[in-house]
């Protein structure tokens, strides 16, 4: 292919666009409290948490904790950004940065309503996020 001007001209707007679309800051809306419903995927039972977002990044904390699990009800570090087209976000948890031996994980969620979020994690794990 040969470039010309045009060529040229066309793929700099393309970057240009892509570049300006990744640097957006994420919705300013979905900052602040919420609420966490962690359900176990055999025996259902539940588990409460709290998730505070600010900018990208914000804090988890089970608000249970376990004598077996140490990385259990620490207050975890999660970094978060826009994924998909319906308004979902996805959340890196970073267990690791809380206490070392603790897992890093990542989940999508996908926005319910203007209050809700829902998501599986790889390990089977239903989390529900709400609004207060």
């Amino acid at each position: 292919m040969k470039f010309t001007a045009n060529n040229l001209s066309g793929l700099a707007l393309v970057l240009v666009t892509t570049l300006a679309m990744a640097q957006q800051p994420p919705p300013t809306d979905l900052e602040g409290a919420w609420r966490g419903r962690i359900q176990l995927p055999t025996s259902g039972r539940e588990y409460q948490a709290e998730l505070t977002l600010a900018r990208n990044e914000g804090t988890w904390r089970v608000t249970a904790k376990s004598p077996n699990n140490p990385c259990m009800g620490l207050l975890t570090p999660v970094s978060w950004q826009p994924a998909g087209t319906d308004g979902g976000i996805e959340l890196t948890f970073l267990g690791s940065r809380a206490l070392t031996g603790c897992n890093d994980t990542v989940v999508a969620f996908r926005r319910i309503d203007e209050k809700t979020f829902q998501g599986k994690a790889a390990s089977g794990l239903d989390i529900t996020l709400t609004r207060p």
